[in-house]
């Protein structure tokens, strides 16, 4: 009994019993809120390691500026006389690069006028035909009239000599009988008897011209008559004569516009403004069709080509924003679009992989400048940032990107 009123005496009063100490925080917290700035560099690693694997070097890339040239070539086989520019000078629309030797080019041109003035001037086939017959017709028709005359001449002149001859030829008959006339006196009778035998042929001589003049007058007539009849049909035939010509002359023209353009070919211009980076030629050379000579580029940058590794290659879609500048980092950093995405994946230039000597894998794309600039040189390697939302390879990319079931597709 001693002992429970010794236990009564120490235990609290029933009032207390039931009463509640305030509750603290825990110690833990308060330890941890004494250590707050080694939570802010745990978080901050957190951070730079996702970053790092999953977001910041994929939205920073290696690009090329696009380089845009031009080669000048001739457009047939010729030999360069002259260059007319530098490496390295700059040219402006139209402006003359290098000459070809034209002298073959100018015969053919020379031919080719000449043939032209001869088919403009000349006489058409077909009037020139018939002026021939006419005039064929008419020599024929004086020719027989002068070998008429000529013959008819030549009786009335042997028979002048024949009746002179005969009143002498007489007085000697008597010693022509007996062959006592001296030699020239022998002559003059050998000459009678041949005029004598002569101008009985004369008459049927005579004849015969008559007749052929008859007959020439009489084709010529004939020719005449033809070309009368034929006066009804003739305005037809001159228009279409006239036309066969004005297509001849016309072809001719055709030609000769040709070979004027050829032969301005032989004088190679500038197409567009630029800078002339190579000259691959030199005077006195032959050069084939096709063959450079000189390569002008364009000083102006417009078009990038990036590439974006395999694992981010959904990432980015036409229509986003990059930022490049040199990859040295100093200039200035221009704004440009991203315009095409190449749809394969392929082995990248070992200059764009982050480890040297390791080859990547990936896409390829076409940024476009908002405006053209020289901040850049042709082919020069740039530094491409984009804007790419870092946790597009969490929540999914476009809907352009995922596969759409098609009623070919197995299931559909």
């Amino acid at each position: 009994m001693n002992e429970n009123t010794h236990d009564n005496q120490n235990s609290p009063p029933k009032r207390y019993r039931r009463a509640r100490l305030p509750r603290h925080p825990a110690v833990w917290w308060s330890r941890m809120k004494v250590k707050w700035p080694f939570l802010v560099w745990l978080v901050a690693l957190v951070l730079a390691f996702f970053f790092f694997f999953f977001g910041g070097r994929f939205g920073t890339m290696i690009g090329v500026v696009d380089t845009v040239s031009d080669d000048y070539a001739p457009l047939e086989e010729s030999r360069l006389m002259a260059i007319e520019v530098a490496a390295g000078q700059d040219v402006t629309e139209g402006q003359v690069l290098c000459r070809f030797d034209t002298a073959l080019l100018d015969a053919e041109i020379a031919v080719q006028r000449a043939l032209y003035v001869e088919a403009r001037d000349s006489m058409d086939d077909y009037h020139e035909a018939i002026l021939e017959l006419n005039m064929e017709h008419g020599v024929a028709v004086t020719d027989a009239e002068n070998q008429l005359l000529l013959e008819t001449a030549n009786q009335s002149r042997d028979q002048a000599e024949y009746e002179y001859l005969k009143g002498q030829v007489g007085k000697l008959q008597q010693d022509v009988d007996q062959n006592t006339v001296p030699f020239d006196v022998a002559l003059v009778v050998a000459r009678y008897k041949a005029l004598s035998e002569g101008l009985k042929r004369y008459p049927a001589l005579i004849d015969a011209h008559r007749n052929a003049r008859d007959q020439a007058k009489a084709r010529q007539a004939l020719f005449h008559e033809w070309l009368s009849a034929r006066s009804e049909t003739e305005p037809q035939t001159r228009t279409a004569l006239q036309r066969k010509t004005e297509l001849h002359l016309e072809a001719i023209s055709n030609q000769l516009a040709l070979l004027e353009l050829r032969r301005e070919q032989y004088t190679v211009r500038a197409r567009r403004p630029g800078r002339v980076s190579q000259i691959l030629k030199d005077p006195g050379d032959v050069v084939v069709p096709a063959e450079p000579v000189v390569r002008v580029i364009e000083t102006n940058a417009l078009e990038i080509r990036g590439f974006i590794p395999e694992s981010n290659a959904h990432d980015v879609m036409p229509g986003s924003t990059a930022y490049i500048n040199r990859r040295s980092g100093r200039g200035q950093v221009l704004e440009a679009t991203v315009t095409v995405i190449e749809p394969e994946v392929l082995g990248l230039p070992t200059r764009v992989s982050p480890i040297p000597g390791q080859v990547m894998r990936g896409r390829r794309l076409h940024l476009r400048l908002k405006e053209p600039t020289n901040e850049f040189l042709p082919g020069e390697t740039v530094q491409i940032r984009l804007v790419v939302p870092l946790f597009s390879r969490f929540f999914g990319g476009s809907d352009s990107d995922k596969p759409t079931r098609t009623e070919n597709q197995p299931g559909s």
